[in-house]
């Protein structure tokens, strides 16, 4: 795999520059790599210059895994710098094509040849800036001293992260570079010098320094912000405060309602910072606090620092804060209205499965006995209370209905009785069932004959005939 980025290109104008020779078609001046042979892993530089007199259109820049495109806007000169780099050695060719505004063309081509990484070990020893705190537009220096037993190739120098410049170290083994820099903004900015020693690969080292660039009117340059940014009541936070000046720093103070807070003296250092730690008594509220510096020639300045303190969330406070509900903190929102009713999806004290499904669900489907329902597997005798009390019916037998067994004593027993039965047959019978038995059937009466004597019978017929004859008297008369 490799990797290849654009950091900067730039068009020149004619007039900016000797003259040169016009010509018909667009000619490249310069194409080579910076190093001529660089180690794989290892940044390295292509760089194209090209002129036409009639003025140049594209210039296109084909690497072994991509193309870039460059306007060079009807310049006279052209000029392209990539920062390319390949993961493992080999030879790669890099092709540039120019096109002028006439549409004439012309193709050039180079091998670069990239080498195997060697085992070795390499430190940035030191880094500074001179002066220490240079003003705005003034040029100051970056100085850099690596140190590598197999020598030093480069040293590279950025710029709030951005490439600036590059020092070729001649693989000398103890290396001092210094990069001219100028700037037009006051701030702070970060330098970062990259070296890479002789072996190339993951032969590298980096380091870094921030600069404060100052304004020329003398006054000291102050930073400061509050952490957290967002204080809550009852906590301490902190005021972060830093200041700079060319003539160095005598004291830095923080203010609040008139009075100091905090103060750090400096010793004439610079940059010189300090964080203040602000005690907890502040209510929900904006707050502003002034940050004084001043440096050793007796110039000040100031920055006011707004700080909104807001309520602590916790339960107790007396804020409902989000979150907090009447349920979860009835003493800061609240104690829950009482809303019991079927159907608020509550299932309340009184509400069952039975007397409010929608809040307490469906009751479960159990066959037990009580449940109100006679079941499979119950009866009146194993569970009365679902299926009701077994009943037995009165029954009349007759003699030809027991088999020649006559019922006895008020059908309180049965015996054996003769062949002709005794009107006491038709006794009415409440046999007791036998156990087990759950309401015995009727018996069906079978038409059979009543059996009594013969003298039962003469005193019927007997009875019959005066009977007759005395109404046969009464009709005489």
């Amino acid at each position: 795999m490799k990797a290849i980025t654009a950091f900067s290109v730039f068009a020149l104008l004619a007039v900016a520059l000797p003259p040169f020779c016009a010509a018909d078609a667009p000619d490249i001046v310069e194409f080579y790599s910076i190093p001529d042979e660089p180690y794989e892993d290892t940044n390295f530089v292509i760089f194209v210059l090209a002129e036409d007199n009639d003025g140049l259109d594209v210039l296109e820049l084909e690497t072994p895994d991509d193309t870039y495109t460059f306007d060079c806007n009807g310049s006279t000169l052209c000029s392209y710098t990539l920062i390319a780099y390949e993961t493992s050695p080999g030879t790669y060719e890099y092709t540039v094509t120019v096109n002028d505004s006439d549409g004439d063309s012309e193709t050039d081509e180079i091998d670069v040849r990239v080498l195997e990484a060697e085992e070795n070990d390499i430190e940035i020893t030191d880094m500074w800036a001179v002066p220490s705190n240079p003003d705005v537009d003034e040029e100051f220096e970056i100085r850099v001293r690596a140190e590598d037993e197999d020598g030093v190739d480069r040293i590279d120098l950025y710029i709030d992260g951005d490439y600036e410049d590059s020092e070729d170290c001649g693989d000398d083994d103890d290396c001092n570079v210094e990069f001219e820099v100028s700037l037009d903004d006051t701030g702070y900015y970060t330098f970062k010098a990259k070296a890479y020693g002789t072996g190339g690969g993951d032969n590298t080292d980096t380091e870094e320094i921030d600069v404060y660039v100052g304004n020329d009117d003398g006054q000291p340059y102050i930073n400061a912000y509050a952490s957290p940014s967002n204080p809550t009541t009852g906590n301490a936070f902190s005021i972060y405060a830093s200041a700079s000046d060319i003539d160095g720093i005598y004291k830095i103070e923080v203010w609040h309602g008139g009075s100091v807070i905090g103060t750090q003296y400096c010793g004439y250092i610079s940059p010189c910072s300090r964080t203040f730690t602000v005690s907890p008594k502040y209510t929900p509220s904006t707050y502003n606090f002034e940050v004084r510096a001043q440096d050793e020639s007796g110039h000040s300045s100031s920055t006011t620092l707004s700080v909104y303190v807001s309520q602590s969330s916790y339960c107790g406070n007396g804020v409902c804060n989000s979150g907090e509900t009447c349920s979860s903190c009835p003493a800061d929102c609240g104690s829950c209205p009482s809303v019991n009713y079927c159907g608020n999806g509550i299932c309340s004290s009184g509400e069952t499965c039975s007397s409010c499904p929608s809040d307490c669900g469906q009751c479960p489907v159990l066959n037990y006995c009580g449940d109100g329902r006679c079941t499979s597997g119950e009866t009146c005798s194993s569970c009365s209370s679902d299926c009701g009390r077994c009943v037995t019916p009165s029954v009349v037998y007759t003699c030809k209905q027991k088999g020649g067994k006559c019922c006895d004593n008020g059908g309180q027993g049965i015996v054996d009785g003769a062949a002709d039965c005794p009107s006491t047959c038709f006794t009415t019978c409440n046999p007791t069932p036998e156990p087990g038995t759950v309401n015995p059937e009727p018996v069906t009466p079978t038409g059979g004959v009543i059996a009594i004597d013969g003298s039962a019978i003469l005193m019927g017929m007997m009875a019959l005939m005066l009977i007759l004859m005395l109404y046969i008297a009464v009709k005489v008369k």
